[in-house]
């Protein structure tokens, strides 16, 4: 008979993205004394950093990876551990093909930064005046060693597979606390699996119950069709995402797909009708969610 860890171990993996970036801040004492000077203040209470490097230097450095990150927490669960997340195996190649690009992209977009890097130095001299220190500025080779791109994957552990030369009572100990970790991970990344449907839900639901007036007369409120392709990408999502096959969860998501999945954001514009039967329905699920979740 499968356990679920023996489940998850065939059916996800963990995976974690670690990222870095230079800030372009440094720290400059001589801001702390010239205000603690001027307004009298004491200097444990007055910070010393400066941007060196006006942020917009790198902006789309960040930008890259801030759409990565959406994307990986899209098709992912949350995990126990930090920084960690499990990944289902159907969506790896997904996620290693989004990665693949915007992992390339990083490289490119770095070697931007760094070819500029000596002019956005002259940029600062400009901007910092009195505050600008050239000694403040490494070298370009150093710079580039302050930005990192990395994927880990890694297969999803099985309590039992202790091969350890302690006594029993140890490791039985040791998977007693493994086993309580994994009961954590199941409960937080079911209970994110929760917590995304009914944001979706509830979005919809206040958006079909709200109330607007121009020169007292009511007009339709104002929503983007993402209120309703939201849940279209859950409906399409949870397959993959219920790794544990909770039958609670496949039954949201049949609800979702029968009842709002394929109402069009331009009906539901255009009908007062159907936006109060979009509410009603959303209500129902909501309600049946907060039975569960």
């Amino acid at each position: 008979m499968q356990t679920k860890e023996n489940i998850l171990q065939k059916k996800a993996m963990i995976i974690h993205f670690s990222f870095k970036c230079d800030s372009g801040k440094i720290k400059d004492a001589r801001i702390k004394e010239t205000i603690a000077e001027k307004y009298g203040a004491d200097q444990k209470l007055i910070s010393d950093s400066k941007q060196a490097i006006a942020k917009q230097c790198t902006e789309k450095i960040m930008q890259n990876k801030n759409e990565f990150q959406t994307s990986l927490y899209k098709y992912t669960l949350p995990h126990n551990h930090k920084g960690a997340l499990i990944l289902p195996t159907k969506f790896y190649q997904i996620i290693m093909e989004l990665e693949r690009k915007a992992s390339t992209k990083h490289v490119e977009l770095v070697n931007e930064y760094c070819n500029n890097y000596l002019d956005y130095i002259d940029q600062a001299k400009n901007q910092l005046n009195g505050l600008f220190n050239r000694a403040d500025y490494k070298t370009v080779d150093k710079i580039r060693k302050k930005f990192g791109w990395n994927i880990d994957l890694t297969p999803y552990p099985v309590i039992d597979n202790f091969i350890l030369d302690m006594a029993q009572s140890e490791v039985e100990e040791i998977k007693n606390n493994a086993q309580k970790n994994y009961t954590t991970m199941q409960e937080q990344a079911t209970a994110g699996l929760w917590a995304r449907i009914y944001s979706a839900v509830k979005a919809l639901s206040e958006k079909m119950n709200e109330k607007r007036q121009v020169k007292g007369q009511d007009v339709t409120p104002i929503f983007r069709d993402s209120i309703i392709g939201n849940i279209r990408e859950l409906v399409e999502l949870l397959p993959g995402l219920n790794i544990l096959d909770d039958p609670a969860l496949e039954t949201a998501r049949q609800e979702l797909e029968n009842n709002l999945a394929g109402i069009e954001p331009e009906v539901l514009r255009s009908s007062e009708f159907t936006r109060q039967e979009t509410a009603k329905k959303a209500e129902s699920i909501l309600n049946n969610i907060q039975g569960i979740f």
